[in-house]
């Protein structure tokens, strides 16, 4: 946070009301420059560990899919890890990235599962899962804000030349909206392999609540 501004400001009007902007930036970065993922609280909903481009997608379905089935299951929210490899599994994702995605989310407090301690190996992975309240507002809230976005550029891997080029590190906040905008135009490219695919995550509507995000940017630094 912009410290020296807020001092100024408070010392002019003898008080500061701190934007939601500012609050989540000193939540996500902490007493780092830029995101740390090791570190943060929030989580990357785009990040991968494989050159397969709809992966950047397999968090944001895999926490749609857990909400929905606790919105419909009595079984206070917890549905059998079985059925979230299956339905991952139809779409085209395998087991390897299905259990990073679950280590990921029980890390960032994304799910709860039936014991705390999540190892790498199969065998070891939980029964039962559901989504918290955190990963409900990473996927509902925070997904559709320039400033998340913003923040989780740097850490996303690009696999596209043509992409790689454009999103780089950025100060001005005009190069940032640029920057994003590139980002997202990266990922509906990556979506479109998922495209017409029965999955509850829906990128096209999200992606547009993230541009109408960044208009308003737009409009108030005009």
């Amino acid at each position: 946070m912009d410290v020296d501004k807020i001092i100024r400001i408070f010392e002019q009007s003898g008080h500061y009301q701190i934007p939601l902007h500012e609050f989540y930036r000193a939540v996500a970065y902490g007493d780092h420059e830029h995101y740390d993922p090791n570190s943060s609280p929030i989580a990357n909903l785009f990040d991968l560990i494989s050159v397969d481009k709809k992966e950047h997608f397999i968090l944001p379905i895999s926490l749609s899919i857990l909400q929905a089935t606790s919105n419909t299951d009595s079984n206070s929210g917890f549905i059998e890890s079985d059925r979230l490899y299956d339905q991952l599994q139809k779409i085209g994702f395998i087991p390897r990235q299905i259990d990073q995605v679950i280590s990921r989310s029980t890390r960032h407090k994304l799910i709860e599962t039936d014991f705390s301690n999540l190892e790498d190996e199969r065998d070891h992975l939980p029964k039962t899962m559901r989504i918290t309240t955190i990963g409900a507002y990473h996927i509902q809230k925070l997904i559709t804000q320039f400033t998340y976005v913003d923040t989780v550029i740097v850490d996303t891997p690009i696999l596209s030349n043509e992409y790689r080029t454009q999103i780089i590190d950025a100060q001005n906040i005009k190069r940032r909206i640029k920057r994003a905008e590139s980002f997202l135009s990266y990922l509906d490219e990556c979506w479109e392999v998922l495209k017409g695919l029965s999955i509850h995550f829906n990128w096209v509507s999200t992606v547009q609540e993230i541009k109408k995000d960044i208009e308003r940017i737009k409009n108030r630094i005009e």
